[in-house]
């Protein structure tokens, strides 16, 4: 799942991601918030030794998150 919020905004938009090749997911971003700064983070479920674990990208999400430059 790909989390969305504009820049410092406390509410996070959830969109699904697809299977695109092996170990590449995609998502489509449909942006209607104002600003030119853009928070996101992703999460998603693996299975590891037969147990199932929540992981994200940063390892630190939500508290951490990239963002950036809408053009």
């Amino acid at each position: 799942t790909l989390y969305t919020r504009s820049k410092d905004s406390d509410n996070w938009s959830p969109s699904p991601m697809s299977l695109a090749r092996r170990r590449t997911y995609t998502s489509e971003i449909k942006w209607q918030e104002a600003g030119l700064l853009m928070d996101y983070y992703v999460q998603a479920e693996v299975e590891v030794g037969g147990a199932r674990k929540t992981v994200t990208s940063p390892p630190e999400a939500p508290q951490r998150y990239y963002t950036v430059t809408l053009l």
